[in-house]
């Protein structure tokens, strides 16, 4: 999702580097001399001038084993483990050193400071260097923390390795006051890290939120199902609480010291389980194919071309009318597969001739037609150029493919094209009669029907994204409208198994789960972005644009049957004379041309008779206007 927003840990000063070196190694000579002070009195010795220089050869080697042993390159910030290990090696190290010496020198009891002394003085050198480390750095963490309420009081959720990570970052970071874990686990709950409680899981985020008052919630979980994120972002939601999640958590952990948090991806939370599809048949169909693929700059279009384009085929054109999209999809194609034949043709499908000569001269083996005018309320605004270019440039391709004996034409369609209530779906609904009453000439021909795409041009979440960034209002166009997502990836996924599936002019539906309230999806989006819906955000309802619809039509009422691909069913076939359904395309079309509206609306509710024309069109049926005489088209 495009703006997404992201905390780096920044790294911060410390009192560590070679301006401090001496500082230390003052520090580490006076614990050596107080360890031996406190050994001493503890067994009630006196020292003597020989004691005093054993003393102090002991000192010197525990400096130069500190020093050898990276003691000192160890910022005092990360002091831990690591770090006290070396401390006690180096003690061990200055003891067995001193025994040697005093035994080589022939001094009798380790030159009169005795065994005991020398674990004491280790005992006390070891807790005297590391602990004074160790103080430092809590020191530090205070003071760079937070401490005392400055920093964002915040919950990590999930209380394993990366969430401790996390915390350890938080702890050096003053813009984050860690106040304790989510945690399922029964096993952890109730335990301390790093002097943070483990509290019980999210079903106690809400005695959570009054007693402790959490401002953010930090996901340090990986792999988390959408159905899970949904469930915690929900939650936080109902307490106003922020969630962000650690970018990169399911990479190792060795890389989540320079970690970002970022916000929940709307992706995530519509994200389904992943199917698990036999990609051999896609493999088959494509591997050393010509492949067209009209529309190719757009959402859907783009998507198929890089996926075509690593299913091993000998040659791939990409067809748009738009230079910039093409220019972008070409280059994009041509870099991520350098050694792949790419043409790339700018043309409209209108232009019949242009597009007879390229598929006359390329001879593609398969066509993907993703090429359409979307924009409903665009279309229902220009009802004639947007039916000549959804319905005109699919005859145009129909017919030119099945004349030079293309193999297989896959067209994309829509949801809308379900009992259409606007120009645009109707349109959609034409082609797919033309294609399944249409005389193929041996083309296998099918359509893939599915629902909005996440992220897709002219699509909602884009609009909104922008609107919040504007400072709003946010703007919905009815409190109970509701639509179906699919992320686009996985919808071309489908649409390349319903390519390798297609015997005889199918419809394939592609399961969309379920809807969503549009609303809900503006509210997450407020929410995702820092802000709170209905207080620094407004959410303002519009009203319905011209031809939209409440409720997009469950897709899978329409099945006739299944398929072997998991998420794809075949719709009813609505059989109809092919001659009469080529005569109504070319009537609408002609009606289209001479910018006849009353031709319009009488060849297309024939041509669809479940097309229920919206309110500007219900003047032309019940008698003559002017409003799309003059209208551009």
């Amino acid at each position: 999702m495009d703006g997404r927003t992201t905390i780096r840990f920044q790294p911060w000063s410390t009192i560590d580097g070679r301006s401090v070196l001496l500082t230390w190694l003052s520090i580490d000579f006076c614990c050596v001399v107080a360890s031996t002070a406190i050994a001493m009195a503890l067994l009630e010795r006196d020292f003597n001038r020989l004691q005093g220089s054993l003393i102090l050869i002991m000192a010197g080697i525990q400096l130069l084993a500190f020093i050898r042993l990276g003691v000192y390159r160890s910022l005092i910030v990360y002091t831990g483990i690591n770090t006290l290990a070396a401390i006690v090696a180096g003690v061990a190290i200055t003891t067995i050193a001193v025994v040697t010496l005093t035994y080589f020198a022939q001094l009798p009891n380790s030159g009169g400071l005795g065994r005991v002394f020398l674990v004491l003085e280790a005992l006390m050198a070891t807790m005297l260097c590391g602990g004074l480390r160790l103080i430092a750095r809590l020191v530090l963490e205070r003071k760079a923390g937070g401490v005392g309420g400055k920093g964002k009081r915040t919950l990590i959720y999930g209380a394993g390795s990366l969430g401790e990570s996390v915390l350890r970052q938080m702890l050096r970071h003053p813009d984050f006051d860690p106040i304790g874990f989510i945690e399922a686990d029964s096993e952890r709950q109730g335990r301390l890290i790093h002097g943070r409680i483990v509290h019980g899981g999210l079903d106690r985020l809400g005695h959570l939120a009054a007693t402790h008052h959490p401002e953010l919630l930090v996901i340090a979980v990986a792999g988390l199902s959408s159905a899970q994120l949904k469930r915690i972002f929900d939650a936080c939601m109902e307490f106003g609480i922020q969630v962000k999640v650690v970018k990169g958590m399911a990479e190792s952990l060795a890389r989540i010291g320079t970690s970002d948090l970022e916000d929940i991806a709307l992706e995530d939370l519509l994200r389904r389980p992943p199917r698990v599809h036999d990609t051999a048949p896609v493999r088959a169909l494509l591997a050393g194919k010509v492949v067209l693929v009209t529309g190719a700059g757009g959402s859907i279009g783009r998507e198929l071309s890089l996926q075509i384009a690593k299913r091993g085929v000998a040659k791939i054109i990409l067809l748009d009318q738009s230079e910039f999209n093409l220019y972008e999809i070409e280059n994009q194609v041509r870099r991520a597969h350098p050694d792949l034949e790419v043409e790339a043709a700018l043309l409209s499908l209108e232009s019949r001739e242009t597009l007879e000569t390229l598929i006359a001269v390329q001879r593609p083996h398969i066509v993907f037609h993703a090429a359409a005018y979307k924009h409903v309320p665009m279309v229902e605004l220009n009802p004639f150029s947007g039916m000549a270019n959804n319905l005109g440039g699919f005859a145009n391709l129909l017919d030119i493919a099945t004349r030079h004996a293309v193999e297989r034409l896959v067209m994309i369609s829509t949801d809308k094209a379900v009992k259409p209530t606007n120009v645009m779906g109707a349109s959609k609904r034409a082609c797919e009669m033309l294609l399944q009453n249409c005389d193929a000439r041996g083309t296998k021909l099918c359509a893939v029907r599915f629902g909005n795409v996440l992220g897709s041009s002219g699509s909602v979440v884009p609009l909104f994204l922008e609107q919040i960034a504007r400072g709003g209002p946010v703007t919905v166009t009815h409190p109970d409208v509701t639509r179906y997502f699919m992320l686009i990836p996985e919808a071309v996924e489908l649409v390349l198994q319903a390519a390798a599936l297609a015997e005889d002019r199918e419809i394939f539906i592609l399961d969309m789960g379920s809807p969503v309230k549009i609303v809900n999806l503006a509210r997450q989006l407020i929410y995702m972005t820092g802000h709170i819906p209905d207080q620094d955000m407004p959410i303002v309802f519009s009203g319905l644009r011209p031809g939209e619809k409440l409720y997009e039509e469950l897709l899978l009422e329409g099945s006739e049957r299944g398929t072997t691909v998991n998420g794809l069913t075949v719709a009813r076939s609505v059989q109809r004379d092919h001659l009469e359904v080529s005569v109504l395309v070319q009537e609408l079309l002609q009606a289209c041309r001479s910018r006849d509206i009353a031709g319009f609306i009488d060849a297309t509710q024939k041509l669809v008779p479940d097309w229920t024309p919206s309110d500007l069109f219900l003047d032309f049926i019940d008698g003559p206007t002017e409003r799309y005489v003059s209208h551009p088209g």
